[in-house]
């Protein structure tokens, strides 16, 4: 029993830990309705991404309002993405168009895990039910840069078309980790039928 419980600690010990913003993204198991996500957000746009920056532990991504559904009127706006999620779902596609639900903090827009963020080739439904909810632009934000750009607070290449083409690696930590833990399970539930095996031999009285 001794050496079966070494095996599973060893076992855990080679799952790789993964941050906080994983585990969390993966439980948004149910996307809300368009209603119900109108209703739960601070903000609804329609809006393009002009700029990419990377911070220690966030993107921070300039957008141009293209359409305003609910509260934001600036034609020019800065939100906050989760860096390790964000680069697996979006919205880091330099010059690409998204429906995004924000939520406010402490005076920042900021792109919640679980909200249902889209490409807007792919939002016809939500927009037709938020075509009678626009608002209207009259403002723009004048820090803004408009040169589309992709910058990182540690330097590297900010040539690059795509934050995802960079930090592609998020999607491919989660498929990891789902394959070590079946891989460990597998391996336990070997090493579990071995020590039952042998303890029905020793009962029996068989070499």
């Amino acid at each position: 029993m001794r050496k079966t419980m070494m095996i599973i600690l060893t076992l855990l010990m080679l799952v790789p830990m993964q941050p906080a913003s994983d585990i969390y993204a993966l439980s948004c198991v149910e996307i809300p309705s368009t209603e119900d996500a109108y209703d739960k957000y601070d903000a609804v746009i329609h809006g393009r991404v002009e700029k990419v920056t990377r911070r220690k532990d966030h993107y921070e991504v300039k957008v141009t309002v293209i359409k305003s559904f609910k509260e934001i009127q600036n034609q020019q706006i800065t939100m906050k993405d989760d860096i390790t999620w964000g680069a697996v779902r979006g919205p880091e596609d330099i010059g690409k168009e998204y429906l995004l639900f924000l939520n406010k903090q402490e005076d920042q827009w900021v792109l919640p895990l679980c909200a249902p963020t889209m490409n807007i080739s792919d939002a016809a439904e939500e927009l037709a039910f938020l075509s009678e909810k626009e608002d209207p632009l009259t403002s723009e934000d004048p820090d803004e840069e408009t040169e589309p750009a992709v910058s990182s607070s540690g330097g590297g290449d900010t040539g690059s078309p795509s934050v995802m083409q960079q930090e592609n690696g998020g999607e491919q930590h989660v498929w990891i980790l789902m394959a070590v833990i079946s891989m460990s399970l597998a391996v336990l539930i070997a090493v579990l039928g071995m020590e039952y095996r042998a303890k029905i031999r020793r009962d029996r009285g068989i070499s």
